[in-house]
């Protein structure tokens, strides 16, 4: 809905990361790094012409859009960021971090994507969703359930569990002067705020949207 209406006067270009349908799911797990998502982002932007443009990223996207940002600054009018999450920032946070990866990719392994539909259907930060919006709600599991094993096992097994923490990384982010919106609700992983908390104390042209319900 958010693209349709902003397409009545902007070009909107959407895409999935790869390993998540309809982008490629390549086998080899060595294709897949926070890295090639961000060159992914660059490949996409130099064959359709764009020479600057909005960035617009939820989730996983959104941190991948931020590392994008930092990396290639110059290509940016703006940067949105829905529900941008740090890495963990210490041992402890990083272990229990990483426990849940594990979680994650048992259950894919064990009930090849099946078992993984039913513990994404009850996540915390979509359980809501059912009640206030069924048909979202309908077409967000129908996704999860056509989506590939292989390229979330292949994800969660690189992107997410190496990733690093925005905490670790203030001073780049305090130079990063390009128009930042971020955006967050109060059902989102309580991690999600404290992460928006901070970047919106370090970057330097920034506004935050806090959502309720």
């Amino acid at each position: 809905k958010i693209a349709r209406d902003l397409s009545q006067d902007h070009r909107c270009i959407r895409f999935s990361a790869r390993g998540f349908l309809p982008s490629d799911v390549p086998v080899d797990m060595a294709l897949y790094s926070q890295d090639r998502q961000v060159r992914d982002v660059l490949a996409i932007a130099n064959t359709l012409g764009l020479e600057t443009f909005h960035l617009v990223g939820l989730s996983m996207g959104s941190f991948t859009s931020l590392m994008f940002a930092l990396k290639y600054a110059d290509r940016l009018l703006s940067l949105t960021l829905m529900g941008c999450s740090s890495g963990p920032r210490d041992d402890a946070a990083k272990a229990a971090y990483l426990s849940e990866i594990e979680k994650q990719i048992d259950l894919l392994e064990r009930a090849s994507g099946k078992g993984a539909v039913e513990w994404f259907a009850n996540d915390p930060a979509y359980v809501h969703l059912e009640d206030k919006a069924r048909l979202e709600w309908q077409t967000y599991r129908n996704n999860l359930e056509q989506q590939s094993v292989t390229g979330a096992l292949n994800t969660l097994r690189t992107v997410h569990w190496n990733r690093v923490s925005l905490f670790d990384m203030s001073r780049e982010l305090r130079d990063l002067n390009v128009p930042t919106l971020l955006i967050y609700g109060d059902e989102d992983y309580p991690t999600i705020a404290s992460t928006n908390e901070f970047l919106e104390n370090t970057l330097p042209i920034c506004r935050k949207v806090f959502l309720q319900n």
